[in-house]
């Protein structure tokens, strides 16, 4: 699995204004097609199991180095559950909250594989 790291302020937009999201008092992820994000990202084909994803905090969470160490954990949390998805997965993207910084390792990894399940379901068409 290779994960690929949104770069362009349009794409985090984009995820904005998208109506597939979890919220939780730990975190909230954002899902979007991956097509619409290497629109956004002007990106031609990505290999085979590439995942697009990106991290944000606000500066209302705090300083610069509270914000880096909550994406930190993002990004420590959200490797470890999409090593593990299967089937070809839209594009993420996730905020860190105040309960990014406070909540134990576990319970953000168990968070983030639950909004991650929560999203896929709802991403996947049904025939």
């Amino acid at each position: 699995m290779i994960l690929k790291t949104l770069r362009k302020r349009a794409s985090f937009v984009a995820g904005n204004a998208s109506l597939v999201r979890w919220r939780s008092p730990l975190l909230v992820v954002q899902a979007l097609p991956a097509k619409e994000i290497m629109h956004l990202e002007h990106l031609e084909t990505l290999p085979e199991g590439t995942i697009i994803v990106g991290y944000t905090a606000t500066k209302r969470l705090g300083g610069a180095v509270v914000r880096n160490r909550a994406k930190r954990r993002l990004r420590a949390a959200s490797r470890t559950v999409l090593a593990t998805i299967k089937t070809p997965a839209p594009g993420f993207i996730f905020i860190a909250t105040a309960g990014t910084l406070t909540t134990t390792y576990a319970a953000l990894l168990s968070e983030t594989k639950r909004a991650i399940e929560v999203l896929l379901r709802k991403m996947t068409p049904t025939h």
